[in-house]
């Protein structure tokens, strides 16, 4: 999460300092610096702990970041098909929308 944070614009976040932390995984907690004294977003691979959930009692999704204007393209199965990226940037250009991230797996 923090990764897409910081792709996303999160300029706290930089992508290069977030690929460690989740390598060993290092939990980071994103406070807001207009309120402190709010208790932050954990991020981090660690389970709940049934303390912790009995503590809050509230859901264990603090909040989520959003983007106006920002849509999220999930293709898959086109690994070995010619043309199919070419297609994709190409509707994109048409539109005039920009690409602010790629990911390939």
């Amino acid at each position: 999460m923090c990764l897409m944070q910081s792709y996303l614009g999160a300029n706290v976040l930089y992508p290069r300092t977030i690929i460690p932390v989740m390598q060993y995984d290092i939990p980071i907690v994103i406070r807001n610096i207009f309120n402190l004294s709010a208790p932050g977003t954990k991020n981090c691979r660690a389970p709940i702990i049934e303390a912790e959930v009995k503590q809050d009692s509230v859901a264990y999704v603090k909040g989520f970041a959003t983007i106006d204007n920002l849509a999220l393209v999930n293709v898959e199965g086109m690994a070995g098909v010619p043309g199919t990226a070419s297609a994709i940037f190409a509707a994109v250009k048409d539109v005039g929308a920009n690409v602010i991230m790629i990911s390939q797996q």
